[in-house]
């Protein structure tokens, strides 16, 4: 009855992690500061504000899906007729103290194989993902990790990341996606 509190508390307790360095950048829903966009080579993103977003160029097209609660991921949808983007982006990150051990990590769905294919791009650097995609077709939601020493250390700029999250393709392809 309006007592004091628990006074000074323990700031290193066993079993409880401090800053793990851990960003996270979509949980269910993007998580500020960041944002979802489909783009296409050439042309003005447009926001995901909302359940789906259609590219007018019909290249690219999200909706949310559900994952392990309704809606909780998203979906994208590549036509074929052109270069197609999902991204996340937001303020530029300052990535370079991860590059020798930061990973990338996500959950990913394909229930069919695409049509050709499908790169993750962190900033300007692009990794191939058809292989790996390619052995998860069928198995559901699995959870899929890049190194970022991984990525063309040549093009990738780390300073200053606007755009740590972008899936490409020119093929048709449908790729579920969350817990980035």
């Amino acid at each position: 009855e309006g007592g004091e509190g628990p006074g000074q508390l323990a700031e290193d307790v066993d079993g409880v992690l401090g800053d793990t360095g851990l960003i996270a950048l979509y949980n269910g829903r993007p998580l500020a500061p960041w944002a979802v966009y489909l783009d296409t080579d050439g042309t003005e993103p447009i926001l995901l504000y909302g359940q789906t977003a259609n590219h007018a160029s019909g290249a690219v097209s999200v909706r949310t899906t559900d994952m392990e609660y309704q809606e909780d991921a998203l979906e994208a949808s590549f036509s074929g007729t052109g270069s197609g983007q999902v991204l996340i982006s937001g303020p530029g990150l300052d990535l370079q103290d991860y590059f020798a051990d930061g990973v990338l990590s996500f959950r990913v769905k394909l229930d069919q194989p695409s049509a050709g294919p499908i790169s993750l791009q962190v900033g300007n650097a692009v990794l191939p993902l058809e292989e790996k995609l390619a052995s998860l077709v069928g198995s559901g939601w699995q959870s899929i990790s890049a190194r970022l020493s991984c990525f063309a250390a040549e093009s990738l700029e780390l300073s200053n990341v606007q755009k740590p999250f972008r899936l490409h393709s020119e093929a048709q392809a449908t790729v579920g996606f969350g817990d980035i």
